[in-house]
This record gives structure tokens, sequence and C-alpha cells, in this order.
């Protein structure tokens, strides 16, 4: 049976992982309602010098998809107790397969960022990116912040399963599902870090082909 102490804290790592996120999602969420959604009508009533279909999907990638999986966890995470018998990691293993769609968005942030700077060097671009973030109440962040941090959230789901890990005693009822959540989010930290590393190398790749005299090849990454 465990000892008080290991209750306390797993609560507070139950209470951990279900505020933080439910923030995470508010985040996603003004991600699409403030700056996605306000990009697409851009593109619809402003199409001389404004986002194209090509940008808003450099951007954002498949944040919608992202948003969709929180949304639903955070749905089957709502009802349950901060107690010490709650079954947190189960929410997260349910989703489990979901949690594949951060790959995709990791391929493309290095991009999405490089194309967010190149556009704020542009008056347009910068005032609308400003805009947003000033009429959405978060003045003192960035476009690019917000974009970074599903990165940010699925790198650290392994501290938070890890933690609460170590405070789920084999005798839990949800001490197998642990172990397994913390599999599947190391799994899914491992493929954001491979997808960045495998952007960097075609990078590199392209900065040396380019800066070979004379090159009249077909593209070596292509």
């Amino acid at each position: 049976m465990a000892d008080d102490k290991v209750k306390r804290f797993r609560v507070h790592v139950i209470k951990e992982i279900c505020n933080t996120e439910k923030d995470y999602l508010q985040k996603l969420q003004f991600v699409v309602k403030e700056i996605l959604e306000r990009s697409r009508l851009k593109e619809k009533h402003e199409l001389e010098k404004s986002f194209t279909e090509e940008i808003i999907q450099t951007l954002f990638c498949n944040i919608e998809e992202i948003v969709e999986l929180h949304t639903q966890l955070c749905a089957d995470l709502e009802p349950l107790p901060h107690s010490y018998d709650a079954k947190i990691a189960s929410c997260f293993v349910k989703h489990g397969e979901q949690f594949q769609v951060y790959k995709k968005y990791g391929e493309n942030n290095e991009h999405a960022q490089k194309l967010l700077r190149d556009l704020e060097q542009q008056p347009f671009f910068k005032a609308f990116f400003v805009g947003v973030m000033l009429l959405g109440g978060k003045g003192d962040e960035s476009v690019a912040t917000y974009l970074f941090k599903p990165i940010q959230r699925v790198c650290k789901y392994p501290l938070l399963f890890r933690e609460l890990a170590k405070y789920t005693p084999k005798s839990h009822p949800d001490y197998r599902s642990t172990q397994e959540a913390l599999t599947v989010m190391r799994d899914a930290c491992s493929v954001i870090n491979e997808a960045k590393r495998r952007v960097e190398k075609l990078e590199a790749i392209e900065d040396w082909q380019g800066g070979v005299e004379g090159w009249e090849g077909s593209k070596v990454v292509d």
C-alpha cells in the first residue's frame, strides 16, 4: 500500500498534467481561431498582397488535427478526480496512436519558423502578426512562440509521465497504463527529434549543393 508521501506526490503530478493540458489546449485554440482563421480571411479578401494557401499550409501545417486530438483528450480528463486513484494515464493511452500527428508538424516546423521570419520582414505581414497577438491579449508573446508550443509540449510529456510513474506503484490500477503512456510519449518525442534531425540533414545537403560551383545536376534531395 502506498504511503502518504507517494499519494501526495502522485496527486500533485496528476494536477500538473491536467492543468497544463487544459492551458495547452487553450493556446492551440488561440492559434487556430485568432491567427489561422484570420489568415484565411486575409487570403479571401486581400488577394494581392496577402496570404496564399501555400503560406497558410506551411505556417500552420496540421495544427487543426492536433487541436482535435487535445480537445478529445481534455474531454476525457475533465471528469477525472484529482485524486490518488485517478486513472489519468489510461486517457493518454486511449489516444496513443493519434499522437502520430506530431510527426508531420515536427517535420514542418523548421520551415514554418523560417517562413515566418521572412514574412515578418514585410510591413504588411509584420503588422498582421503583431495585430492578432494584441487583439488576442497576447501582446507580450510572438506568433513564433505559439507555433513552437506543440513541439515543446510533446517533448515535455516524457518528463511528466516519468514523474507519474515514480509515484504509481505496481499495485495501482493505473500502473500498466502509466508504463504504456510513458512509452507512447517517449515515442512521440523521438518522432519529433528524428523529424528535426532529418530536416537539418536535408538543409545541410541543400546548402552544400548550392555551394558547389557550376552544379547542373538534379537536386540531391529530390
